[in-house]
């Protein structure tokens, strides 16, 4: 869900780009014929084919971009309400399109703030189960004698560590884990619920929903 509402119309756009080189054909022009028509060795003629071809790639490549930034606006229609500043958003009717807006703002940045610590509780379980015997030994020293091992023929100081201890913190950082991804997938819940009331259940485009969140400084 967090890729869904934190799209970017960078790929859109490139693609749009590398589908839209134009194909530019050269014709032949014998030396004596271009210096017979300008009277001259036929260069100049050269140079503003070239000039013109560069010119109409430009404006056919500034065509496209206003056409797409049109059609964005298009799909948008009323949202296009998030034009308005914070405080016009903070203190609209919940019934309005601007109240709405924030509504949806806020979801927004709620579950992104959950999504972060389900995140974060989940590189710290992970990272527990990952420690190594020396690591849980400095992390979790157990208080019995240490413990001599033979290996390979050779006596060796086992490295010991308080195993109740690293299974309680292990059980606590998956408890942590679960609850955090809860609460994120409750909050997703209601980011989508939010972007439904504002598109009446339609689905926005990427570069759309991209605008929109631009918009609104998401």
């Amino acid at each position: 869900m967090m890729n869904l509402f934190k799209k970017s119309i960078a790929g859109t756009s490139v693609l749009a780009l590398a589908l839209s080189v134009t194909t530019v054909s050269f014709v032949s022009v014998s030396p004596t014929a271009a210096h017979a028509e300008r009277g001259g060795n036929g260069k100049g003629n050269g140079n503003s084919n070239r000039n013109r071809s560069r010119s109409e790639n430009s404006r056919s490549d500034n065509a496209r971009g206003g056409s797409e930034r049109g059609r964005v606006a298009r799909e948008l229609r009323g949202l296009n309400a998030a034009h308005a500043n914070q405080n016009a958003l903070e203190n609209a009717s919940g019934d309005s399109m601007p109240g709405k807006l924030y509504v949806y703002q806020q979801a927004q940045q709620e579950y992104s703030d959950l999504a972060a610590i389900e995140a974060a509780a989940g590189d710290k379980y992970l990272s527990l189960l990952a420690l190594t015997e020396d690591e849980r030994a400095a992390l979790f020293p157990a208080a019995a004698v240490e413990e001599t091992v033979v290996v390979e023929g050779e006596e060796q100081t086992a490295v010991a560590y308080d195993e109740a201890a690293y299974d309680a913190a292990v059980g606590a950082a998956l408890a942590d884990l679960a609850e955090a991804e809860a609460d994120a997938q409750e909050a997703e819940t209601t980011l989508q619920t939010s972007l439904d009331v504002l598109t009446k259940g339609d689905e926005l485009s990427d570069a759309a929903l991209a605008e929109l969140n631009r918009l609104l400084g998401l």
